[in-house]
């Protein structure tokens, strides 16, 4: 079973059929249908949605707005345009394509990481003072956000995101928890494939970390090598050993399955750097069709994305 396809038991389909609300989870935040609780886990603070439709129809503009951004990074990367192959500038569009495809499969399993500005925090803590709470904790900065259901109410719980070497590598270690999590949580439940869809998962995360999760993320420290150091004989001239093949987009419930992630790091890292990235694109690609093939309406994600896609192709 390929990961993408794993997915589609677990995202959130009413994604799909919610008419996007714009600003995404910060807007959400500063609304009033944030209803802040105690919560007994040191520095995670939990709310209670209490609008559940309209916290989708939030999450669901943050998904379109990373989808689209990561088809638009993807297939500018696939286009050199002049004699040169702009190779490097090629992968680093890459990574950005698999970068916002991250933030959007995040969305469609229902979290994600963003960003607060301090006026959001305070916003956040102004509320949690009006319900009592007023040594309510969170600061301005990078957080980890996730929505849980139980009893048939559900919470959104917040805590600060991952420190990681730099904001893209204390990123992906919180998707590589979180996707795990989630799979895990499928495993426990008896869902259909979901010890397949674990191992899928596994590997993916093994790819882009290293180490696990308590080191660094291979796919932001390749990216900061490439653009930062100008290291791995990206950027012209070129090295003669140099073969990156940046495949078009590719159709199909298999499509994920011909990107090779299995390739030595130390021997063949700007190759596995390019499937790696392709991949992460490809298994949301699995998402967006379905989301398209449920709602095209108005102001629903299928129908901007059709849009799209027209343009591209």
């Amino acid at each position: 079973m390929q990961f993408g396809a794993g997915l589609r038991s677990i995202i959130i389909r009413d994604l799909a059929r919610s008419r996007m609300e714009y600003g995404g989870f910060n807007a959400y935040c500063q609304s009033a249908d944030i209803v802040p609780m105690e919560s007994l886990d040191t520095g995670c603070n939990e709310f209670q949605i209490q609008d559940e439709e309209r916290f989708q129809r939030f999450l669901a503009g943050d998904f379109e707005r990373f989808t689209l951004a990561a088809i638009e990074s993807f297939y500018r990367s696939r286009s050199a345009g002049t004699d040169l192959s702009f190779t490097a500038w090629r992968l680093l569009e890459s990574y950005y394509a698999a970068f916002f495809a991250g933030h959007a499969i995040m969305r469609a399993l229902g979290g994600g990481v963003s960003y607060l500005a301090s006026s959001e925090a305070s916003r956040i803590r102004q509320i949690a003072d009006l319900y009592g709470l007023s040594d309510f904790d969170l600061a301005a900065g990078s957080v980890f956000f996730e929505i849980l259901e139980q009893d048939g109410s559900w919470r959104l719980t917040i805590r600060s995101g991952t420190r990681g070497k730099g904001v893209h590598d204390g990123f992906w270690r919180d998707f590589c928890d979180f996707i795990q999590r989630r799979a895990e949580k499928s495993v426990a439940e008896g869902g259909s494939d979901a010890t397949d869809l674990l191992a899928a998962t596994v590997a993916l995360t093994d790819r882009i970390l290293v180490g696990g999760n308590g080191t660094a993320s291979w796919l932001a420290e390749t990216r900061n090598a490439i653009n930062y150091r100008h290291e791995l004989n990206a950027w012209f001239p070129y090295h003669k050993s140099l073969d990156v093949n940046f495949r078009e987009r590719l159709l199909g419930p298999d499509a994920e399955s011909v990107f090779r992630i299995d390739l030595s790091r130390a021997r063949e890292t700007l190759p596995l750097f390019e499937n790696l990235n392709a991949k992460i694109v490809h298994i949301l690609w699995d998402v967006a069709e379905l989301f398209q093939s449920i709602s095209k309406k108005s102001g629903h994600f299928g129908n901007r994305y059709s849009r799209m896609i027209a343009l591209m192709v």
